[in-house]
């Protein structure tokens, strides 16, 4: 089968938890630096050919495989400009989640809506009984410090994802694409707290 046929296309959330999540390249490269010496010297001097040393208690690094290998080293550019954006696109990407952005928004009451005619419920029936349930009033939202800091949070994994986009794109142009993805340009939406409309499902989504 064509090699093209192969690549699938990703964007680069979804790349990040595949590399993070499913082939657990931070938790492999960390490995490698645990092993003893000598059994490093040996890797590095039979990779070449293919073989396989065990030991040292977990795996190597040329069992990475080189897609995420490729997210890791651009991982670790953004760890330089940013530490906190590169901690962020960690910590979610092993978790494949988003920040929670808080989408019920500031801290407010609401009246209780009736979910079939979607108006205010009335203070009385149709005998002019008073409803028991009718115009009640319910707590929505956060504080509006827990959701600045909250959304604070989203920008900054937002900007760090962006900027690991564009270096994991530069990386694999200059070595001929990735071996089994092809990147494109989608991107978590930058402020989903502006899009308008309840129930947009952006909040704290697992990215699959």
């Amino acid at each position: 089968m064509d090699r093209e046929n192969l690549i699938k296309p990703i964007g680069i959330e979804r790349l990040v938890n595949w590399a993070f999540e499913r082939e657990k390249v931070a938790m492999m490269v960390g490995q490698d630096r645990g092993i003893f010496p000598i059994l490093a010297q040996l890797q590095r001097t039979t990779v070449g050919y293919g073989e396989r040393i065990s030991g040292g208690g977990g795996a190597t690094g040329y069992d990475i495989h080189p897609d995420a290998s490729v997210v890791y080293e651009a991982w670790r550019l953004v760890m330089e400009v940013s530490a906190e954006g590169a901690s962020l696109i960690r910590s979610y990407g092993e978790s494949a989640l988003r920040p929670d952005w808080i989408a019920d928004g500031e801290l407010r009451f609401e009246a209780d809506i009736d979910p079939v005619t979607g108006l205010v419920k009335p203070a009385r029936d149709a005998n002019r009984n008073l409803v028991r349930e009718s115009c009640r009033v319910k707590r929505v939202g956060k504080l509006p410090d827990i959701v600045r800091v909250a959304r604070s949070e989203y920008r900054v994994w937002w900007a760090a994802l962006h900027y690991l986009q564009e270096l994991v794109r530069e990386a694999a142009e200059n070595q001929g694409g990735l071996v089994q993805w092809r990147l494109t340009r989608e991107l978590p939406p930058k402020e989903p707290w502006m899009i308008m409309g309840p129930g947009n499902g952006l909040s704290c989504d697992k990215v699959a």
